[in-house]
């Protein structure tokens, strides 16, 4: 099993930012080839895709650009935990799915709803830098109301059955102080310079407001008519 920190400069990675998704597909293929080169007993293996979160955006297309200039992988399956594939369309859930699991009341849902369209209208228009601040206004809606009416707190929309606690709501301390500990990142062969390991490190959102509102859906689609599940 294969973990790559990807785009360069998250996690351990580090180097110059990419612009986008497109930009780092490439970084994949070179990384593929260069595997494959150094562990030539892999090839032909079967040869599965997994990510989460943005991944709805990252794997459908590095699959499809594994299939398309890498034939000799033996790509036959993709995963997506959680993904992020079309905004328009997952936007309108996040109310939705709060409202039924009694987090919005009926002024709440109206309102988030109807920003939920605005982001769509925002969207179509190429009106992404509006979008922005529209498009997360159903999620923060859902999370507050959800707070107000139940009193329990913030609210963890990972899993609105357990409890929110810190940054993601959830406590990576062990895993966090396992990763910058000094023996993990000499084994790692991670360069001084390259900071400590956090979470979430915030470096990508700005640079890739314009890709996060783009659908993938046709990428999934491509990999389906080829065999790929």
């Amino acid at each position: 099993m294969l973990y790559i920190d990807q785009p360069i400069g998250v996690g351990m990675s580090y180097g110059p930012l990419v612009s986008g998704p497109y930009e780092a597909k490439t970084h994949i293929g070179i990384f593929m080839r260069i595997f494959y080169k150094m562990y030539p007993q892999y090839i032909g293996l079967k040869f599965y895709m997994i990510g989460e979160s943005y991944s709805g955006h990252y794997v459908p297309l590095y699959a499809n650009y594994i299939k398309q200039n890498m034939p000799w992988i033996n790509l036959v399956g993709i995963a997506v935990g959680n993904g992020l594939v079309n905004w328009r369309i997952q936007d309108y859930s996040i109310p939705v799915y709060a409202y039924q699991h009694n987090l919005l009341d009926d002024e709440g849902y109206k309102l988030a709803m109807d920003s939920a369209i605005a982001c769509e209208e925002l969207i179509n228009n190429g009106l992404y830098d509006i979008a922005l601040a529209e498009c997360n206004l159903p999620l923060s809606v859902s999370i507050y109301e959800g707070w107000v009416l139940n009193g329990t707190g913030v609210v963890n929309y990972y899993n609105i059955y357990e409890p929110c606690v810190g940054r993601g709501c959830y406590n990576f301390s062990l895993m966090i102080d396992y990763l910058n500990s000094p023996s993990v990142r000499k084994h790692m062969d991670i360069p001084y310079e390259v900071g400590k390991y956090v979470v979430s490190n915030d470096k990508y959102p700005y640079i890739y407001r314009y890709d996060t509102y783009d659908s993938y859906i046709h990428y999934i689609q491509e990999l389906l008519e080829n065999g790929i599940t």
